[in-house]
């Protein structure tokens, strides 16, 4: 399964759930075929003071979620993830926090066939070791490169009274940005970008009883 850097280093990337094929004689449950639907834009870039030679890292990713259950509507929320950790050359952490906020609508926007995506807000972040808060301003515009990815598991495990199945799908295309960014009001420029993606994943899990 391809690797999802952003949720490895600390931001929880939501998944999208698809369906799953059964035997005709087993009867489904109360899940729901599609239980989470994700359309997201993530990328890490930093930049180094050549005064100070401290780094600064920004981790972004804007999720569109859709949320599936049984009986009741789609329900669909937009959110902004980021990470920033700044660290000198010996890798002595100065600064290391995370934000993880609803956002507007308009903030997140993705292609369906993933050849581009926005993202735009601005978000506190606060440090995990003393409560110091930054404020993070971008407004990032991603370009689909490259052939799409795509990335199919199917998983089964049975007691002798149910049957569980869940269905993973992603599909997932290398960008490049452009964008502005601030951090207290002072611009940011990249230097080098460790990651620029856009991406659509779904999972599922369905529950039957054995006849």
């Amino acid at each position: 399964m391809r690797a999802r850097p952003l949720a490895s280093r600390g931001l929880a990337l939501v998944l999208v759930l698809g369906g799953l094929a059964v035997a005709p004689d087993a009867r489904a449950q109360s899940s729901a075929p599609y239980d989470v639907e994700q359309w997201f834009a993530q990328a890490d870039c930093a930049s180094t003071d050549p005064v100070t030679g401290l780094t600064t890292e920004i981790l972004f990713a804007g999720i569109i979620e859709t949320s599936h259950s049984p009986g009741g509507p789609p329900v669909t929320t937009t959110s902004i993830e980021a990470i920033v950790v700044v660290y000198d050359a010996s890798f002595h952490v100065y600064f290391f926090g995370s934000a993880f906020v609803a956002a507007d609508a308009d903030s997140v926007a993705v292609a369906p066939n993933l050849t581009a995506a926005m993202v735009a807000d601005t978000v506190s972040v606060s440090d995990f070791f003393d409560g110091t808060t930054v404020t993070l301003a971008f407004d990032a515009t991603f370009d689909g490169t490259g052939a799409v990815l795509r990335d199919d598991t199917n998983d089964q495990v049975s007691t002798p009274t149910t049957k569980f199945g869940t269905h993973f799908n992603g599909s997932y295309r290398d960008a490049t940005f452009t964008g502005t960014f601030t951090l207290d009001g002072l611009a940011f420029t990249p230097d080098v970008v460790f990651l620029s993606e856009i991406a659509a994943v779904k999972q599922g899990t369905v529950s039957f009883i054995k006849p």
